[in-house]
């Protein structure tokens, strides 16, 4: 029985990665600039059916609109949206030069950008939503957040100024399940990639205390067993879930001293050159709310300079 799961467990094969719908929020302010150029980088690696482009205006901004002529007149809502898809396909014309190579589409909704962008994900089924990280803009990073963790499609965050290449691909994994969509979301996006991108698989762990064990070994000793198990971890992770990439992913492992496990994420992926993030999230809850995790919440935060694929 054990031959055949083996058996079994060696033919996993993990597809290039393909978008069939993405959803791209744009604010219609220069930030918008970043996000549009990685997407378009995105695009050119990573066969994308259809991109439908949004903005969603505040009810209280369309109605400062709607007064600010000097002639008080009222401007219908039409005309005000119409002007806002000029403004949006101007952008993008000149900025996602991939718009010929794929269906797009543009829309204007008035309302909460947070509960429009989820209905609008639901309603045309996406499989990508793409959001922009701004500098020094915490409201707005707030609701990019806030997205990538309700949206039940995967989410690319995409930090303002994000440098376009994916060269040095990281995996934070903790060997869970959502572990299991990162690794093989990397490995799918690896396969599209005309120089492929190496693979880090990262593990932030720490060392229990020694009142816990009921030997008496020393903490260098402790720490090389605690080490030596995680790479048995690892091998057998790999051999399960990575296909016949198994041989071809380096693992690396970080000792935890502080709390938290995001900063150790930032600060090793800064350290090693890392350009492209590959993080699991957690799937539906029954409250129809989608968590990330903490690990997740706080990378977001903390994070402002390496585009992110959230996996659901």
């Amino acid at each position: 029985m054990l031959a055949k799961e083996k058996k079994a467990v060696s033919k996993v094969f993990i597809e290039p990665m393909e978008v069939t719908q993405a959803l791209v929020g744009l604010g219609l302010d220069n930030s918008d600039a970043s996000a549009l150029r990685y997407f378009n980088f995105f695009t050119k690696k990573v066969p994308t059916t259809a991109a439908y482009f949004m903005h969603v205006v505040p009810k209280f901004n369309l109605m400062n609109a709607m007064y600010k002529k000097e002639t008080q007149q009222l401007s219908s809502k039409v005309s005000i949206s119409d002007s806002m898809i000029k403004r949006m396909e101007e952008r993008i014309n000149t900025l996602f030069l991939q718009k010929e190579k794929l269906y797009v589409e543009y829309d204007v909704k008035e309302g909460n950008p947070l509960e429009e962008m989820l209905k609008s994900s639901e309603e045309l089924k996406i499989d990508l939503l793409v959001i922009g990280q701004k500098k020094n803009k915490p409201n707005t990073n707030i609701l990019a957040k806030n997205l990538a963790r309700k949206t039940s499609s995967n989410a690319l965050v995409i930090p303002e100024d994000a440098p376009e290449d994916i060269s040095n691909i990281l995996v934070p994994i903790d060997f869970s399940p959502n572990s299991v969509r990162a690794l093989q979301a990397a490995i799918s996006l690896h396969k599209r990639l005309d120089n492929p991108a190496p693979i880090t698989c990262l593990n932030v762990y720490s060392i229990p205390s020694l009142q816990h064990f009921k030997i008496d070994a020393g903490w260098i000793q402790t720490k090389k067993t605690v080490e030596s198990n995680i790479r048995d971890g690892f091998e057998a992770f790999l051999a399960s879930y990575a296909g016949d990439y198994k041989n071809q992913i380096k693992v690396d492992l970080v000792e935890k001293t502080q709390p938290g496990i995001a900063q150790y994420i930032m600060d090793y992926a800064t350290a090693n050159g890392n350009d492209f993030l590959c993080l699991g999230a957690k799937g539906h809850s029954n409250v129809h709310l989608l968590l990330m995790g903490s690990v997740a919440e706080e990378l977001l935060d903390s994070n402002g300079t390496i585009p992110t694929l959230i996996v659901k």
